[in-house]
Protein backbone atom coordinates (compact mmCIF):
# COMPACT_ATOMS: atom_id res chain seq x y z
CA UNK A 1 0.00 0.00 0.00
CA UNK A 2 1.54 3.34 -1.00
CA UNK A 3 2.28 5.96 1.63
CA UNK A 4 -0.01 8.97 1.37
CA UNK A 5 1.68 12.25 2.13
CA UNK A 6 -0.09 15.39 3.22
CA UNK A 7 3.12 17.36 2.84
CA UNK A 8 2.55 19.01 -0.55
CA UNK A 9 -1.02 19.92 0.44
CA UNK A 10 0.01 21.41 3.80
CA UNK A 11 2.92 23.35 2.27
CA UNK A 12 0.70 24.74 -0.51
CA UNK A 13 -2.01 25.87 1.93
CA UNK A 14 0.52 27.46 4.30
CA UNK A 15 2.11 29.36 1.44
CA UNK A 16 -1.30 30.63 0.30
CA UNK A 17 -2.18 31.74 3.83
CA UNK A 18 1.01 33.76 4.20
CA UNK A 19 1.59 35.62 7.47
CA UNK A 20 -1.99 35.32 8.71
CA UNK A 21 -1.49 31.56 9.12
CA UNK A 22 -3.95 28.72 9.00
CA UNK A 23 -5.42 26.37 11.57
CA UNK A 24 -4.62 22.64 11.26
CA UNK A 25 -8.31 21.91 11.98
CA UNK A 26 -9.32 24.05 9.00
CA UNK A 27 -6.71 22.33 6.82
CA UNK A 28 -8.06 18.94 7.81
CA UNK A 29 -11.68 19.98 7.20
CA UNK A 30 -10.75 21.22 3.73
CA UNK A 31 -8.86 17.98 3.05
CA UNK A 32 -11.88 15.87 4.07
CA UNK A 33 -14.21 17.94 1.88
CA UNK A 34 -12.03 17.23 -1.15
CA UNK A 35 -11.46 20.88 -1.99
CA UNK A 36 -8.81 21.45 -4.67
CA UNK A 37 -7.07 18.30 -5.92
CA UNK A 38 -6.67 16.57 -2.56
CA UNK A 39 -9.17 14.29 -0.86
CA UNK A 40 -8.38 11.82 1.86
CA UNK A 41 -10.04 9.30 4.15
CA UNK A 42 -7.50 10.08 6.88
CA UNK A 43 -8.35 10.57 10.52
CA UNK A 44 -7.76 13.83 12.36
CA UNK A 45 -5.32 12.04 14.65
CA UNK A 46 -3.08 10.86 11.80
CA UNK A 47 -3.21 14.31 10.18
CA UNK A 48 -2.20 16.00 13.43
CA UNK A 49 0.66 13.54 13.95
CA UNK A 50 1.93 14.58 10.54
CA UNK A 51 1.56 18.26 11.42
CA UNK A 52 3.41 17.66 14.69
CA UNK A 53 6.50 16.53 12.76
CA UNK A 54 6.49 19.84 10.84
CA UNK A 55 6.39 21.75 14.13
CA UNK A 56 9.34 19.69 15.42
CA UNK A 57 11.30 20.35 12.23
CA UNK A 58 10.65 24.09 12.51
CA UNK A 59 8.84 24.25 9.14
CA UNK A 60 5.82 25.93 10.75
CA UNK A 61 5.53 28.36 13.64
CA UNK A 62 2.66 29.49 15.81
CA UNK A 63 1.23 32.83 14.69
CA UNK A 64 -1.71 33.37 17.04
CA UNK A 65 -4.30 31.65 19.19
CA UNK A 66 -7.98 32.62 19.11
CA UNK A 67 -10.54 31.85 21.77
CA UNK A 68 -13.54 30.18 20.15
CA UNK A 69 -17.12 30.22 21.37
CA UNK A 70 -19.90 27.72 20.80
CA UNK A 71 -22.54 28.49 18.22
CA UNK A 72 -24.72 31.36 19.28
CA UNK A 73 -21.79 33.30 20.66
CA UNK A 74 -22.50 32.52 24.31
CA UNK A 75 -19.38 33.80 26.11
CA UNK A 76 -19.94 31.34 28.97
CA UNK A 77 -19.40 28.30 26.75
CA UNK A 78 -15.83 28.15 25.48
CA UNK A 79 -14.45 25.65 23.00
CA UNK A 80 -10.79 24.74 22.70
CA UNK A 81 -8.68 27.66 21.47
CA UNK A 82 -7.80 27.63 17.79
CA UNK A 83 -4.10 27.99 16.99
CA UNK A 84 -2.91 29.33 13.67
CA UNK A 85 0.43 28.41 12.08
CA UNK A 86 2.46 29.97 9.27
CA UNK A 87 5.25 28.52 7.18
CA UNK A 88 8.79 29.53 8.19
CA UNK A 89 11.76 30.30 5.97
CA UNK A 90 13.17 26.88 6.81
CA UNK A 91 9.90 25.32 5.64
CA UNK A 92 10.00 27.30 2.40
CA UNK A 93 13.51 26.05 1.65
CA UNK A 94 12.79 22.41 2.55
CA UNK A 95 12.46 20.00 -0.35
CA UNK A 96 8.91 18.96 -1.09
CA UNK A 97 10.03 15.57 -2.42
CA UNK A 98 11.93 14.52 0.70
CA UNK A 99 11.46 16.63 3.82
CA UNK A 100 7.79 17.57 3.35
CA UNK A 101 6.77 14.16 2.02
CA UNK A 102 8.33 12.13 4.82
CA UNK A 103 8.93 14.31 7.90
CA UNK A 104 9.35 11.39 10.31
CA UNK A 105 12.38 10.12 8.41
CA UNK A 106 13.76 13.66 8.28
CA UNK A 107 13.60 13.92 12.09
CA UNK A 108 14.70 10.30 12.71
CA UNK A 109 16.71 8.95 9.77
CA UNK A 110 17.38 5.78 11.74
CA UNK A 111 13.64 4.99 11.48
CA UNK A 112 13.60 5.17 7.70
CA UNK A 113 11.59 2.57 5.83
CA UNK A 114 14.76 1.15 4.32
CA UNK A 115 16.60 1.08 7.43
CA UNK A 116 15.91 -0.58 10.21
CA UNK A 117 15.97 0.50 13.80
CA UNK A 118 12.28 1.34 13.90
CA UNK A 119 11.24 -1.69 11.86
CA UNK A 120 13.55 -3.92 13.93
CA UNK A 121 11.97 -2.52 17.09
CA UNK A 122 8.46 -3.30 15.79
CA UNK A 123 9.50 -6.81 14.71
CA UNK A 124 11.09 -7.55 18.08
CA UNK A 125 8.07 -6.14 19.89
CA UNK A 126 5.69 -8.38 17.94
CA UNK A 127 7.87 -11.45 18.62
CA UNK A 128 8.00 -10.71 22.36
CA UNK A 129 4.27 -10.10 22.45
CA UNK A 130 3.47 -13.43 20.77
CA UNK A 131 5.81 -15.34 23.12
CA UNK A 132 4.60 -13.59 26.25
CA UNK A 133 0.93 -14.04 25.42
CA UNK A 134 -0.88 -15.58 28.36
CA UNK A 135 -3.34 -18.40 28.02
CA UNK A 136 -6.93 -17.61 28.83
CA UNK A 137 -9.36 -19.61 30.87
CA UNK A 138 -8.94 -21.96 33.80
CA UNK A 139 -5.80 -24.00 34.00
CA UNK A 140 -6.22 -27.72 33.43
CA UNK A 141 -5.84 -30.10 36.33
CA UNK A 142 -2.26 -31.07 36.87
CA UNK A 143 -0.84 -28.22 34.76
CA UNK A 144 0.01 -26.09 37.76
Amino acid sequence: MPVISYGPYIKQELMLAGDRGVSPADLFYKLKQGVDTYKSNATYNSFMRYFHWYIQLGYVSKVKTDISYQRGGDPNILKAPKTYYAITDKGMLASEETEWTNPRTTVHPEWSSTGHKYSEYITDYRKRKSVEQKRRGRPKKGSI
